[in-house]
């Protein structure tokens, strides 16, 4: 492990330092390979070194002056190490398992499409990153392949129990040898073997082998999945564990190719997302046609969906379930968001009644429960509705005033509810950077900036801080830019004039009283329709933005440019 002096964690690989005399070809084709890959399960290779210095050694009976060499190379650092080898755990971790399978196939599809054999696939080079995503590492005894797909194995020495018979029987190398050890590795991360021993035992054999594991683990399963998940898991534990014996066929020419593998992966899932389990009580499909709004909880797989039909829905992203939708009013519920309360997740969505609703699920009875109603503004519906992400406010928004709610005790703590400021709040939204800073976009095209210190006095009404004038139709998004230093703060915005902004301002001195008005943005990206949301991701220094046709587009947040 390194660092390098921007402060990135780096994991450095240093080879043969106990040979005096190394052949420098082992490590030019390492760096060869690793160089050209470029996915996002394949660990990255970010620099390499050669490090030379004259030391006297002795050479039969003679002192003499020799260059020592260290091949060092500068890799993506990956915390979490190896992935865990092991039958059926409890069932709630099969999704994550599921994952990293499909994680290791991706990775070895885009290896051999490179033109490239890893040679040496096993557990212990299949490295999970933070959000468990796998990894393939150490390209150290790599070799590409000519036309045949196929070479003889020369000085190539892998792992035992991941080699292919081929090579054993006769020295041949290709890149059906990978996915030979790749069955090895998906029998390892889901049994207590390596699979069934590829000479001795008959496909009878095999299958009663699968047969008997796939007991096992739909016994673990039963604990965490009932009806349909249960069927959907058990059904991809049961094709992950055909694949992993396809993989070990004796004959090459009968292994599936790693493209092959990762399609019937993906097949066994789509027709799953697309008929999801029906609800107890039956509700007309134009319920569910009209999506407004979705949160995604921090900790826990839950999606949450508010629809213009007065419902609110909750998914489990992990297990591919939604919940039993709640009639949460008879108008349209234009936002809901999860919010912590004083003991567990509660809540929040309002209507277009004015009415702000509260409340949290029952996962005995799997349903939710209200637990309060609170009329915000009679006959204005709540357009727009953030919560935040470290203190106990709600910002909400009913067209022509903005209120913050204090989450604890349900009260009102400020109001803003000058007409002429707003012209139509489209959208509200706290600035995480600063605890005291939110920011509106007006139907007008102009997106207002406050400085809040709670508890500020209704009746004050303090004019905004900043003033952001430059889109032409009315504003749909507003994101902040975090982690930039002070003065000097950034956000992007999202339009109808089919553009999305990137804009500049200072922080609000403390003696300032006036409002800073700014017209020019910092930078403007164009679209072919009008953009309805915009999000800066701080981890990848990118902004997404979606438009109302459904496009999704990736902009590097340094040069502005569309990357995808």
């Amino acid at each position: 492990q390194g660092l390098l002096p921007n402060d990135q964690v780096v994991a450095v690989k240093r080879l043969h330092i106990n040979r005096r005399v190394v052949d420098d070809n082992a490590f030019d084709a390492e760096v060869a390979s690793m160089k050209k890959l470029r996915h996002k399960n394949v660990v990255r290779l970010l620099s390499y070194c050669i490090h030379m210095e004259e030391q006297e050694i002795l050479y039969k009976g003679e002192k003499i002056v020799a260059q020592k060499r260290e091949r060092l190379l500068c890799m993506e650092f990956v915390p979490n190490g190896p992935v865990k080898k092991g039958g059926p755990p409890r069932g709630a971790e099969w999704p994550e398992r599921h994952r990293i399978i499909k994680g290791i196939c991706n990775g070895l599809d885009y290896i051999h499409g490179k033109g490239l054999i890893h040679l040496d696939l096993k557990p212990d080079n299949i490295l999970l990153d933070d959000s468990m995503v796998p990894k393939i590492a150490d390209f150290g005894i790599s070799r590409f392949f000519g036309d045949e797909n196929t070479s003889n194995a020369g000085n190539f020495a892998g792992t035992r129990g991941y080699t292919a018979p081929e090579f054993i029987d006769d020295g041949v190398v290709s890149n059906k040898a990978d996915i030979f050890s790749l069955g090895t590795v998906i029998f390892e991360l889901l049994t207590e073997s390596k699979g069934p021993k590829v000479y001795q035992e008959t496909q009878k054999d095999k299958n009663s082998f699968v047969q008997q594991e796939l007991v096992k683990w739909t016994e673990a399963l039963t604990k965490t999945h009932q009806g349909r998940a249960l069927e959907i898991a058990s059904k991809e534990v049961e094709t992950c564990l055909k694949i992993a014996l396809n993989c070990k066929d004796h004959d090459r020419d009968r292994r599936r190719t790693a493209k092959q593998i990762s399609q019937i992966l993906y097949l066994t899932l789509d027709p799953y997302i697309l008929d999801p389990d029906k609800p107890e009580e039956a509700v007309h499909v134009e319920n569910f046609t009209s999506l407004k709004d979705m949160d995604l909880h921090p900790s826990q797989p839950w999606i949450l969906l508010s629809l213009l039909s007065g419902y609110i829905v909750m998914l489990n992203y992990d297990t591919k379930v939604s919940l039993t939708p709640f009639k949460l009013s008879d108008k349209p519920v234009h936002s809901a968001k999860f919010v912590e309360g004083n003991r567990n997740w509660n809540i929040v969505a309002g209507d277009d009644h004015g009415m702000l609703h509260v409340c949290n699920f029952d996962w005995v009875e799997q349903g939710f429960v209200m637990v309060k109603t609170i009329i915000v503004s009679e006959g204005k519906g709540i357009i727009s509705l953030d919560v935040h992400p470290s203190q106990h406010y709600v910002l909400l928004s009913t067209g022509s005033s903005i209120m913050i709610w204090n989450t604890e005790d349900w009260t009102c703590m400020s109001m803003y509810q000058e007409p002429s400021h707003f012209r139509t709040v489209t959208h509200a939204s706290f600035n995480t950077d600063q605890d005291e800073l939110f920011g509106v976009g007006c139907c007008d095209g102009t997106v207002k900036l406050w400085s809040h210190a709670p508890p500020i006095a209704s009746a004050d009404n303090p004019e905004p801080y900043v003033v952001l004038d430059g889109h032409s139709e009315q504003v749909c998004s507003v994101d902040y830019i975090i982690g930039n230093s002070a003065p000097a703060r950034f956000l992007v915005t999202g339009s109808m004039d089919k553009t999305a902004k990137v804009w500049k301002y200072d922080d609000k001195p403390k003696d300032y009283l006036g409002v800073a008005s700014v017209t020019e943005p910092e930078a403007t990206l164009k679209h072919a329709d009008g953009v309805t949301a915009t999000c800066y991701v701080p981890e990848l220094k990118i902004i997404l933005s979606g438009t109302d046709k459904g496009v999704v587009t990736v902009w590097c947040a340094v040069t502005y440019r569309s990357q995808s």
